[in-house]
C-alpha cells in the first residue's frame, strides 16, 4: 500500500480530490486529502507548508506528496516543515512548478496579472472561477452536485500571497519527482519536469480531471509513484 497526501490548489477546495481519495482506497491504497486555507498574513507559505507537514508527519509510513495546479508552489515549504524520511517522492499534477525567491505576479502573464488586479476587491481575489470571461467549472464538471460542492468551497485568496515571494528552501530538491499533465495550459511545466529528468505522463484530459476522472488519475498517479525511486 502506498499513502499519497493530496493538496487541492490554492484557489479550489479539498473536495476536488475527494474522488481520487476513494479510487485509490479501491485499488488498496491510501489517499489522505491535506485541507488548508491561505491566511492574510504575509507568511502564507509557511503556514500552509507547516499545516500540510504536521499531517504527512503524524502519519506511520513515508508518503507520496501530490500538488495539483497552483499548490506546486508550497512544495518546497511543506518539505521544510516535515521531517526528511516522512516524504518519499513528489507527484506534481497539472501543477506550477516551485517559484523559489519569486511571486505568483513574477510568474504569471502581464495581462492576467493586471485583470485579477482589477477584478480584486478588499485585497482579496474574486473565486477562481470568476477569472475567466466563462466559467470554467460549470464547462468542465458536469454533475450538478459535485459542481456545487465545488463552488461552494472556492476561497477568496488573499492578494498578499500573489505578491509574496516563495521561500528557497532547497530540501525538496533532493526528492523523486514525477510530473502528470492533465491539460494543454501546463505543456510548460511538464517540458520543464521533463527538461530535468524527472518522468512525465501526459493525458489528454482537462485541469479539472481531477474531479470528473478520478479513477483515470488515481491510476496514473500508481504508475507514477512506482516510478520514483
Amino acid at each position: 500500500m502506498t499513502r499519497f497526501v493530496l493538496v487541492h490548489s490554492p484557489f479550489l477546495g479539498p473536495s476536488s480530490w475527494r474522488g481520487v481519495a476513494q479510487a485509490l482506497a479501491r485499488a488498496g491504497h491510501q489517499g489522505d486529502i491535506a485541507a488548508y486555507a491561505l491566511a492574510d498574513a504575509p507568511s502564507q507559505y509557511e503556514a500552509a507548508g507547516e499545516l500540510i507537514g504536521s499531517a504527512i508527519v503524524a502519519a506511520p509510513s513515508p508518503s507520496i506528496l501530490v500538488t495539483h495546479s497552483g499548490a506546486g508552489a508550497l512544495v518546497p515549504s511543506i518539505v521544510h516543515h516535515t521531517a526528511a524520511a516522512a516524504i518519499s517522492g513528489v507527484l506534481f499534477v497539472d501543477s506550477v512548478l516551485p517559484r523559489p525567491g519569486r511571486s505568483w505576479f513574477d510568474t504569471a502573464p502581464t495581462i492576467m496579472a493586471e485583470h485579477l488586479l482589477a477584478k480584486a476587491s478588499d485585497g482579496r481575489l474574486p473565486p477562481w472561477n470568476d477569472w475567466y470571461p466563462h466559467d470554467p467549472i460549470g464547462r468542465l464538471v458536469s454533475d450538478p452536485d459535485e459542481r456545487a460542492e465545488i463552488l461552494g468551497e472556492l476561497p477568496r485568496v488573499p492578494l498578499a500571497f500573489l505578491r509574496a515571494q516563495a521561500p528557497a528552501f532547497a530540501g525538496w530538491e533532493g526528492l523523486p519527482k514525477a510530473y502528470l499533465r492533465l491539460s494543454k495550459a501546463y505543456d510548460g511545466a511538464a517540458d520543464r519536469a521533463a527538461g530535468k529528468g524527472w518522468p512525465v505522463e501526459r493525458a489528454a484530459l482537462h485541469h479539472l480531471a481531477i474531479i470528473t476522472e478520478p479513477d483515470r488519475v488515481a491510476a496514473m498517479l500508481i504508475d507514477l509513484s512506482a516510478g520514483l525511486k
